[in-house]
């Protein structure tokens, strides 16, 4: 969800699994989150330069930096009505490091949910220790599509997360936009989370209702 989303889910009582940032400027940033956490919930990613993204930068800014300022605006609002999303997470370690900082920078005794984006090849060699801290977790899938990974091993990496996800006890979603002969397959590894733009919700309902997901099981490796 970009800005122009947030209205629309404030209006529709819908929550927002992912909001974001990079293309927000200073002056934006606070109006937006403001109105984000206004909602039902609000799932805020810290600025990500990666990808499809890598034209936009920071300006020589270094990333950890440049999600220290975002933080310190994120902070101050409702624990409840918002997480907060880690992109281009690689390892454990990249989590507790943010986690720390944020308990550096806020007096509050309980501080927003923390989330990580699975869509590095990393993450999902660690995916036991990553969840194991955070509070819930989103599959990059348009990131794991860029890298034309085989689609037996892109389904096994979704069907991994999802388990160990379910084990842990921790929200999983699917962020992105299956093609209608992917789609099947992405539902039958066991994703019933998807984060959409909100003009493809329709389009998808439509076409999940005419599934029929035992056939697909059969091909998810």
């Amino acid at each position: 969800w970009s800005e122009g989303g947030v209205e629309l889910a404030l209006a529709s009582e819908l929550p927002i699994g992912l909001l974001r940032t990079e293309t927000l400027s200073d002056e934006e940033e606070d109006a937006v989150y403001e109105r984000a956490a206004a909602g039902s919930f609000a799932s805020i990613r810290l600025a990500d330069y990666g990808g499809d993204k890598a034209y936009l930068n920071c300006g020589g800014q270094p990333l950890l930096e440049r999600w220290r300022e975002q933080l310190q605006k994120l902070l101050p609002l409702p624990h409840d009505r918002i997480g907060i999303l880690l992109p281009g997470i690689t390892s454990p370690k990249e989590v507790r490091e943010v986690a720390n900082m944020a308990a550096s920078l806020s007096c509050a005794p309980i501080l927003p949910q923390i989330g990580v984006m699975l869509e590095t090849p990393q993450a999902f060699l660690c995916l036991r220790e990553l969840l194991s801290c955070c509070a819930f977790a989103n599959v990059g899938l348009n990131a794991l599509l860029r890298m034309r990974l085989p689609e037996p091993l892109l389904l096994h990496h979704l069907k991994a997360a999802v388990g160990e996800a379910r084990r842990q006890g921790v929200p999983l979603a699917l962020c992105g936009e299956p093609d209608v002969r992917l789609l099947p397959r992405v539902l039958a590894t066991g994703i019933r989370r998807l984060c959409l733009p909100p003009s493809l919700i329709p389009v998808y309902a439509h076409q999940i209702r005419g599934l029929t997901l035992w056939r697909e099981t059969l091909l998810v490796p």
